[in-house]
């Protein structure tokens, strides 16, 4: 098994040189895409209160930024109570983000909790 980015290099040199392994996306790099996801919902919700007048909606979502980027243990307490503002008034928005948590917590599970048959297409 072989652990890496999605690089398109990766994958010819892997199957060069390691005819029999089974490529894997790197868990950094999964989550990283996530993130990204959550920032272009964030920026599209963003965008749509902001063309729609809603401009203290548009203010709050603009710098809620780091707050839904920044794992929840390194939250400061303004930045925790921005997401608490975000799950009372934009369900669309705390969706994306408890996605993107959901599946950095897949990556840290170990051990039993961690054997979830669902998962195990690897």
């Amino acid at each position: 098994m072989v652990s890496a980015d999605a690089a398109d290099w990766i994958s010819t040199v892997v199957g060069e040189r390691c005819k029999n392994a089974t490529l894997c996306m790197d868990p950094f790099h999964v989550v990283q895409w996530a993130t990204k996801a959550l920032d272009e919902v964030r920026r599209q919700v963003w965008n749509v209160a902001r063309q729609g007048g809603q401009q203290e909606a548009a203010d709050d979502l603009k710098g809620a930024r780091y707050a839904l980027w920044k794992n929840p243990e390194d939250l400061t307490k303004n930045q925790k109570a921005k997401l608490s503002v975000i799950q009372d008034t934009n369900m669309r928005l705390y969706r994306a983000y408890l996605l993107k948590e959901q599946l950095r917590k897949v990556f840290r599970l170990r051990g039993k909790r961690g054997m979830n048959p669902g998962l195990r297409t690897w």
